[in-house]
């Protein structure tokens, strides 16, 4: 048995106290956490009677937030808040295996497994901001998953294959704001945006040869 294994639990916070006075010109939040694990498994066999059994799993469990607490006084033009997931063109999670059997009788049975389970959040709660200024928050989960197993069997009897990839992904954006904020007058901001935003990839494939070939992502 080949079992390779990576998990990450990794959080970023910011955490900010109550009752403080911001006077900077702009003000930057910036909760980012681009975790990445990665399992790989090879596994060959030759001659008479061999079971090869592939196993990989990789485990992102992380999370990137920002919490404001109440009666803070932001004087500042411009507040940037960001709490990211996941960087672009990168996997959060990938386990990939490869294996060969030439024996008489070949059995092989893969399985590999990537998934996420990853939060961007960002909580304010009732805060003051100066008049005209700007306000940016952002939570962004760019949660990715690659699951891929590739089995060729070469047995001169026979040989049995059971291959399968599998993804999961529980992922989430979210931004809650204090109700008595006074973000919530149109007359105190001269721009607000706020976006929530999840955009997960996911690549699944197994590939073999003389058996059963499974992919799933949930």
């Amino acid at each position: 048995t080949n079992t390779s294994e990576a998990k990450d639990t990794s959080a970023n916070f910011i955490n900010v106290d109550k009752g403080n006075t911001f006077t900077a010109n702009e003000v930057n939040f910036n909760a980012l956490n681009g975790a990445q694990t990665y399992a790989h498994t090879n596994g060959q066999a030759y001659l008479g009677l061999n079971v090869i059994v592939a196993k990989g799993l990789a485990n992102t469990n992380s999370a990137a937030k920002i919490t404001v607490g109440d009666e803070n006084s932001f004087l500042s033009d411009k507040i940037n808040m960001t709490a990211r997931i996941g960087e672009d063109g990168k996997y959060s999670a990938e386990a990939t295996g490869f294996a060969i059997n030439g024996s008489a009788v070949g059995v092989n049975v893969d399985d590999m497994i990537a998934q996420t389970s990853t939060t961007a959040q960002i909580d304010i709660g009732n805060e003051i901001f100066n008049a005209n200024s700007i306000l940016n928050v952002n939570a962004i989960n760019n949660a990715s998953r690659n699951a891929f197993m590739r089995n060729n069997a070469y047995s001169l009897v026979a040989n049995a294959n059971d291959i399968s990839a599998y993804s999961k992904a529980q992922d989430k954006s979210e931004i809650n704001i204090g109700a008595s904020s006074n973000i919530n007058n149109a007359n105190t901001l001269s721009e607000l945006n706020v976006r929530a935003q999840t955009d997960n990839k996911t690549y699944v494939a197994a590939k073999g040869t003389g058996g059963k070939t499974a992919m799933r992502n949930s």
